[in-house]
């Protein structure tokens, strides 16, 4: 994320509460209890291996995602590089395509944030940041999203769009993209004025696309309006079988006595993104929530699992079984419970199977990266989940890695992880393969 991240939370409370609000009320604190029909699965812990990395790209390693077709192709970039890596399914080779280039209406060349996805048709989908000087102290141009859409693998690009404010102070920060049941797909990312250092009035905003990108609708407000003294970080959304789109994001206010009253909730929309509710998945009451980013959530079915960097650098996890309408109480993930700054995690859900991946517990001034598997019909326990661990590189830099894990499912539940090296051992995007199975 090109944003400056908020400092390390460190309080831990034991309570979750939920509540439901309209955009701009109060979190009225109800349970978050789960609802009383659910029961215990038998299902045991996934059989998890995970393969040597390989070097993907000597191109800027900083923050490279990660995305899996259908049909087998990868694709992989970095959050400013000028290429997009392809990985034929047939011969294993990596080709390079030029990323899109930002639409005149953008007025600037640059980007930050470029993120890769693939929707259920195979196509490939690219966002980014513009102008990339969102982070500077003083920028003199809007920020906004650009979306672009290519159905030959990168080669052409049959959409490509600009969506932001008519005029500066306006700026935008760390876009996320989805896909519907139905076709449609959604970007959110947050909307803010001023500079990355002074945010004010920073909310979240969502944009839906027709199935082929060709069609684009108006930003929509899916948050409430926060002050400066309150830090917004918003994550990956999700959508469900009945096409909810779930979108979880974190606050932290300053402004009280104790310095920092952390709070995780979800914004929700079951109209595909014309309008939204919010609830909260837990408030530690006026203690820390959690810090860093991304959030990330991930939906199969009814169900919605969202994981986080919580207090202590634990990774947490929360699950929804109707649609991110009530939620259980967070509990840290197996495998990734341990201290020493788990850095922000993914969650992907395929063919029900959770997979929960971090970086963090250096051994020998190394960072792991390691990826938790578990049933996805349950929160991860542990003896229904398996880690094993993904990645250790030759580096005792610990800045080398990304900022945030990154996982992309192939058919047949084969993982791409994707994380990057620091130049003082080459610099490059690497990629692991997970094997997931019973």
């Amino acid at each position: 994320m090109d944003a400056e991240r908020p400092a390390v939370l460190v309080i831990l409370a034991c309570l979750a509460i939920a509540g439901c609000l309209s955009l701009g009320g109060q979190d009225p604190g109800q349970d978050t209890s789960v609802p009383q029909n659910q029961t215990p699965s038998n299902a045991s812990a996934p059989i998890v291996n995970a393969t040597d990395y390989a070097s993907v790209s000597t191109e800027r390693a900083f923050e490279p995602t990660v995305a899996a077709g259908p049909d087998g192709t990868v694709y992989v970039t970095g959050a400013r590089n000028d290429l997009i890596h392809v990985r034929s399914p047939e011969s294993g080779e990596w080709e390079t395509r030029s990323r899109p280039a930002p639409p005149p209406e953008s007025r600037t060349t640059v980007i930050g944030d470029a993120l890769v996805s693939v929707d259920d048709e195979g196509r490939l989908w690219y966002t980014a940041l513009l102008p990339s000087q969102v982070w500077q102290v003083d920028d003199p141009t809007r920020g906004g999203v650009q979306i672009a859409v290519s159905e030959d693998g990168g080669q052409t690009w049959s959409a490509n769009h600009f969506v932001g404010p008519p005029e500066f102070p306006w700026n935008a920060d760390r876009q996320w993209t989805t896909f519907g049941p139905g076709g449609a797909a959604h970007v959110v990312w947050k909307a803010y004025q001023g500079t990355t250092r002074e945010q004010q009035d920073a909310h979240l905003v969502a944009v839906t696309l027709s199935e082929d990108g060709s069609d684009i609708g108006s930003p929509v407000n899916l948050t409430p309006t926060f002050p400066g003294s309150t830090s917004l970080i918003g994550g990956r959304p999700a959508t469900t079988a009945d096409g909810s789109l779930v979108v979880p994001y974190l606050t932290v206010d300053y402004s009280g006595s104790s310095g920092r009253d952390g709070t995780m909730r979800v914004a929700r929309s079951t109209d595909e993104g014309s309008g939204f509710t919010t609830s909260v998945i837990w408030n530690p009451q006026n203690g820390d929530a959690g810090t860093n980013v991304p959030i990330s959530a991930s939906g199969d079915g009814a169900r919605v699992h969202v994981a986080w960097n919580g207090p202590d650098g634990r990774v947490l996890h929360a699950m929804s079984a109707d649609r991110g309408t009530t939620w259980r109480t967070p509990t840290p993930v197996p495998g990734l419970e341990n201290q020493n700054e788990r850095e922000a995690p993914w969650v992907e859900v395929t063919d029900g199977t959770a997979r929960v991946a971090g970086f963090g517990d250096p051994q020998d001034g190394r960072v792991l990266l390691d990826l938790t598997a578990f049933p996805a019909d349950e929160p991860p326990s542990a003896n229904r989940s398996t880690t094993v661990q993904v990645a250790q590189p030759p580096s005792t830099d610990e800045t080398g890695f990304t900022d945030f894990a990154h996982l992309g499912t192939l058919p047949g539940g084969e993982t791409i992880a994707v994380w990057g090296l620091p130049p003082t051992v080459g610099g490059q995007i690497n990629l692991s393969t997970v094997t997931v199975g019973s």
